[in-house]
C-alpha cells in the first residue's frame, strides 16, 4: 500500500503477471498447465515497466512520508493566542466584581443580588463540571442552570414596541401602567443607578458548550422602565427630576459599553444605549421650545472612550469561548476542567487531521484584525473594511489540519462585522441627536438645515465619509450612510 497499489496493478500490463512482489523476491507463478515447459524471458518492455515501476514506488514512499511528517507536525500556539486565554479560576476579591450583582439585578427586594449571582456562578460552574466529565446532557438540575428568573414582569409587549406609531399618545395610553411599575420595582432603581460604581466588571461563567449566558433580558426591560420613566417625568413638568435621571442612565450606559467582557454583554450594553438615545431624540421633539437643561445634557455629552467603542474584551471572549469548544469536542478530558485553559491543554487536542493549535491561531488572529478594526477611527474603519481580507491559510495547513480548516473558516463569519458597525453608530447617533437639538434651538426648517448641517460638518457630520449628514424636507428626517447601509439604515436615521 506504500506504492498506492501500483505494485499489484502493474500485474496487468506485465506479460509474465509480475507484482513487484514477485520482482523484488524473483518469484514466478507458472500455471499448473505450464509446468515443465520452457519460463518466458521477461521482456523488454516488462524490464523497462520495472525501473520506472521502482522510481514511481519510491517517489510514493518519500510522498507519503513527507505527508506523514506534515500531518503529525503540531505548530506552536502563537504568543498573543496564549496570553489571549482567560483565567476563570475563583477570585481573592469577589466583592469587588460587579458581574455577581449585575447577573442577579432583578432577585426581589429581600435578596442580595450580589450573594445570588456569586452562588450561582459556583453552582452553574460546578454543574458544569460535572457534566463534562460524565460527558453527557442529562443529570443537570435546571435550577442551577436558570439564571435568577426574576420578579419583573412587565408585559413584553408593553415596553418593546413604545417606538412604532404616536410616541406621545402611548405614553399617555400607558401612564398608569408605567407609573405603577415603576413604584411596584422601586427596589431595582438605587440598584441600577450604583452599576457605575462597581469597581471592576469581569464575567466568570466559564466558557465552554453547554454554558448558558446570563440572564439579561429583565435588565433590558427595567432600563427601558426608567427610561420610559423620565421621559414621563419630562412631560409632567418634573424637569429636574428627568435630566438627573437622563445623566444616571447615561452613566449606566456609558459604564456597560466599556467594561463589557463578552459579545452578550456588549450587545446589551449597545441595545441599552440605543434605548437611551431613541428616549433622548423623542424628548427633542416633545415640544416647540427645547428645555436649556436638556439642551445643555446634549451638547455637552461627550464622544464615547475609545475603550466603550472597542470590541477587544468581546472578541477575546468569544476567542476563548470558540477554542474551549473545540478543546472539548477533540479531547473531553481537557479544557476548562481547572477553570481555564492553558497551552498543554490545547496542545492535548492535536490529533491527525485536526489541530486545535491551528484553529486557535487562526481564530486569534482573526479575532485580531477585528478587534483593531473595532478601535479605528470612523474614517479609517469604513476605508480598512472594504479592504479587509481573513488570514491567509496555506497549502500546507490543508494537508496538516484537512478537517479543522473548516473549523477556522467558520470564524470568518461577516456577521461579527455588524456587531463593530452597530457599536460604532452610536457615535453618530449622537452626533445626530446635538445636530438634532442645536437646529430646534435655532428654530431653523427646510433649506436652512441643510446648509446648518453642510456649515457645521466638520462638528457634526457623517464621519464614516468626511460628509455633512443628510437632510430629507419631505420625511424630515437627519440620516447618515455607511458601511453594511442596508442592515443598519433604519438605525441611522432620526425624525424631527
Amino acid at each position: 500500500w506504500f506504492s498506492f497499489l501500483i505494485g499489484f496493478i502493474r500485474i496487468l500490463w506485465d506479460s509474465r503477471q509480475q507484482s513487484f512482489a514477485d520482482k523484488l523476491s524473483r518469484t514466478l507463478i507458472i500455471p499448473r498447465n505450464q509446468i515443465g515447459k520452457e519460463i518466458p524471458e521477461p521482456t523488454e518492455q516488462d524490464e523497462q515497466n520495472w525501473r520506472r515501476g521502482k522510481v514511481i514506488v519510491y517517489l510514493a514512499i518519500v510522498v507519503l512520508l513527507v505527508v506523514n511528517v506534515i500531518w503529525q507536525y503540531e505548530p506552536p500556539l502563537l504568543d498573543g493566542a496564549e496570553v489571549a486565554l482567560k483565567d476563570f479560576a475563583p477570585e481573592e476579591n469577589p466583592t469587588e466584581n460587579g458581574f455577581y450583582s449585575f447577573s442577579a439585578f432583578a432577585v426581589p427586594a429581600d435578596q442580595s443580588p450580589y450573594e445570588v449571582g456569586m452562588k450561582r456562578t459556583i453552582e452553574m460552574n460546578k454543574s458544569l463540571f460535572n457534566l463534562l466529565e460524565r460527558n453527557k446532557i442529562s443529570g443537570l438540575d435546571d435550577d442551577k442552570v436558570e439564571w435568577a428568573i426574576d420578579t419583573l414582569s412587565i408585559a413584553m409587549d408593553d415596553l418593546v414596541y413604545f417606538n412604532d406609531g404616536d410616541f406621545n399618545a402611548k405614553i399617555r395610553e400607558k401612564k398608569e401602567m408605567l407609573v405603577e411599575n415603576f413604584k411596584k420595582y422601586d427596589y431595582l432603581q438605587d440598584r441600577y443607578e450604583k452599576i457605575p460604581e462597581y469597581k471592576r466588571f469581569e464575567s466568570k461563567i466559564i466558557p465552554d458548550v453547554l454554558s448558558p449566558v446570563p440572564r439579561m433580558v429583565t435588565f433590558v426591560i427595567y432600563h427601558r422602565l426608567y427610561c420610559l420613566n423620565f421621559f414621563l417625568e419630562y412631560t409632567q413638568g418634573n424637569r429636574d427630576v428627568a435630566i438627573s435621571r437622563i445623566y444616571k442612565s447615561d452613566d449606566v450606559c456609558t459604564y456597560l459599553l466599556e467594561n463589557a467582557d463578552n459579545l452578550i454583554m456588549k450587545l446589551v450594553a449597545v441595545i441599552l444605549t440605543n434605548i437611551h438615545q431613541n428616549m433622548i431624540q423623542n424628548l427633542i421633539v416633545y415640544e416647540d421650545e427645547l428645555d436649556p437643561r436638556l439642551y445643555k445634557y446634549v451638547l455637552e455629552k461627550k464622544d464615547f472612550s475609545k475603550q466603550a467603542m472597542s470590541l477587544r474584551k468581546a472578541f477575546m471572549d468569544e476567542y476563548n469561548r470558540g477554542i474551549a469548544f473545540i478543546v472539548r469536542i477533540i479531547d473531553s478530558s481537557q479544557g476548562m476542567m481547572d477553570y481555564s485553559l492553558s497551552r498543554q491543554d490545547i496542545a492535548a487536542a492535536n490529533p491527525p487531521f485536526i489541530k486545535a493549535n491551528c484553529i486557535a491561531n487562526y481564530s486569534f488572529k482573526f479575532r485580531e484584525i477585528q478587534s483593531d478594526l473595532s478601535e479605528e477611527s470612523c474614517f479609517e474603519m469604513s476605508k480598512s473594511y472594504a479592504r479587509l481580507e481573513a488570514p491567509k491559510i496555506s497549502f500546507l495547513e490543508y494537508i496538516n489540519n484537512p478537517l479543522g480548516v473548516k473549523g477556522e473558516l467558520s470564524y470568518s463569519s461577516q456577521f461579527m462585522f455588524h456587531y463593530i458597525f452597530k457599536t460604532r453608530d452610536l457615535q453618530l447617533r449622537n452626533k445626530l441627536l446635538q445636530a438634532a437639538a442645536e437646529i430646534k434651538m435655532r428654530k431653523l426648517d427646510g433649506d436652512e438645515i441643510q446648509q446648518f448641517l453642510v456649515e457645521n460638518q466638520n462638528k457634526w457630520g457623517n464621519l464614516y465619509e468626511e460628509i455633512p449628514f443628510n437632510w430629507d424636507n419631505v420625511t424630515r428626517e437627519l440620516s447618515f450612510s455607511g458601511p453594511l447601509q442596508d442592515e443598519l439604515a433604519d438605525e441611522r436615521k432620526i425624525k424631527l
